[in-house]
């Protein structure tokens, strides 16, 4: 009875050894899943900077457009108003030749 109590200890002991073992493997897993995480944690962290910068950036050529928009805009106007002068000044040239010729022809 004594030697079936120890043998059943045997048994019973190897088993537990065999689930300690298998939890050991269990954690070992769990750690890799944890630094895993750990890691797409970091890499989340990084793409989250990266988009700030990248919002930053996109604000500046943003207000740069602006700029751009407002003075393509201001050339514009400057630009008819230099056609619109020198239209002007086309006309008083011809009456100003029509003029010069009348004079010429009172001598």
């Amino acid at each position: 009875m004594e030697n079936e109590m120890l043998e059943i200890l045997k048994r019973l002991e190897s088993r537990f050894d065999s689930v300690e073992s298998r939890l050991d493997k269990m954690d070992n897993r769990f750690n890799m899943i944890d630094d895993r995480f750990d890691n797409m944690e970091n890499k989340i962290s990084n793409l989250e900077e990266g988009q700030k910068r990248i919002e930053k950036k996109l604000d500046g050529v943003h207000e740069q457009t602006a700029d751009l928009t407002e003075f393509k805009t201001e050339t514009k106007q400057g630009i008819e108003e230099i056609k619109k002068d020198i239209h002007t000044l086309k006309n008083v040239t011809r009456t100003n030749c029509y003029d010069i010729a009348d004079l010429k022809a009172v001598n």
